[in-house]
């Protein structure tokens, strides 16, 4: 029952106020609790910020709903209702998925979403881009080039893009280390992923210990969990390889993310083993070999500031 149609006693100044809402309700409903929305309107589509939040982490309750204008049907096979909301679509923030993003290579529209996050978090540490949006489109595109087997044997199928949320304190110092040392790059690391992450029922990361992904979420690379019996020691390995960071995704059952790297004054190594430590000098270490054509990138890193995570692969 609508709450502006709700049972009163006629003549009571309550019957007569909800006389009043009927004649002004537009019959709009929360598209999470489904409650009317007349009264109680938080946004165009939610009664409430609880509600809001809940929209922009799992969707309508409707999953047939159009992602972008959240009020017609999808076409099938389609995220979006018409070829004008799957445009708008493309670009739209992250979080919200009903305003353009802000600038290039920011995922929110605005201060609006940003309080929202802060609000919750870390509830929202990851934020999916559906495979119609310009973010997951360059991912993706990304990951391709480079996979750098020839021809493009065994390449695996994306099946979702995550963009990792990170406050600035949290990046404070990366950033500092970044500006100091220079020569910035990205990169890959595959690792081992036990949990859901990327649901619609999980933004944040699990706490169990076993999960990688969720271990580098939670706290970024830290050198105390790098194995001393690495080819260049106890450090933080990526590569620049794509296909190198998927032989460590498990046959594809982990993740693969991608990694800000700040490589500074890199030194170039001609072999396994020949350095167990970042050389006086230099910042990193970058090992490029191939076998049988493929590439088997190697590029090592010292300081912990020198990496961040910024999306994470599914297969």
């Amino acid at each position: 029952m609508d709450c502006c149609k709700q049972m009163t006693l006629p003549g009571s100044s309550q019957y007569r106020y909800t006389q009043y809402r009927a004649r002004l309700c537009d019959g709009e409903r929360c598209l999470v609790c489904g409650v009317c929305i007349c009264e109680t309107r938080y946004d165009n589509f939610t009664c409430s910020l609880t509600c809001s939040i809940r929209l922009c982490s799992e969707g309508p309750t409707d999953r047939g709903r159009c992602t972008y204008c959240l009020r017609r049907p999808c076409i099938k096979g389609v995220y979006q209702c018409s070829t004008l909301c799957a445009q708008r679509a493309r670009e739209a923030c992250l979080l919200c998925r009903r305003a353009p993003m802000s600038s290039i290579g920011h995922i929110l529209c605005g201060t609006a979403c940003t309080r929202a996050l802060q609000a919750t978090w870390p509830r929202f540490r990851v934020l999916r881009a559906y495979p119609t949006h310009k973010f997951y489109e360059q991912a993706v595109a990304r990951f391709i080039r480079a996979w750098r087997v020839p021809g493009n044997a065994a390449l695996p199928r994306v099946q979702k893009v995550l963009a990792v949320v990170r406050t600035e304190e949290e990046d404070e110092e990366h950033n500092m280390y970044r500006a100091r040392i220079g020569n910035v790059a990205y990169t890959y690391h595959g690792t081992r992923m036990v949990c859901r992450l990327g649901t619609v029922n999980q933004a944040a990361p699990c706490s169990s210990i076993n999960c990688s992904v969720c271990c580098i979420l939670r706290t970024s690379f830290k050198l105390n969990k790098a194995q001393a019996t690495g080819a260049f020691g106890s450090a933080i390995y990526t590569s620049s390889a794509s296909n190198k960071a998927y032989n460590y995704t498990q046959g594809g059952s982990g993740a693969i993310i991608v990694c800000r790297v700040v490589l500074g004054r890199a030194f170039i190594a001609r072999g396994f083993g020949e350095v167990q430590s970042c050389p006086r000098g230099y910042n990193s270490v970058v090992f490029d070999r191939e076998s049988n054509g493929v590439s088997l990138n190697e590029t090592v890193l010292y300081n912990e500031h020198a990496i961040r995570p910024l999306q994470i692969i599914l297969f």
